[in-house]
């Protein structure tokens, strides 16, 4: 249980990292 909401942590802060390097 721990791990997936840790996973879903990781996954949306991965999208908004690489969306904000895109932007660049």
């Amino acid at each position: 249980r721990k791990k997936l909401g840790s996973d879903s942590i990781v996954t949306v802060r991965g999208l908004g990292y690489r969306l904000k390097h895109d932007d660049s």
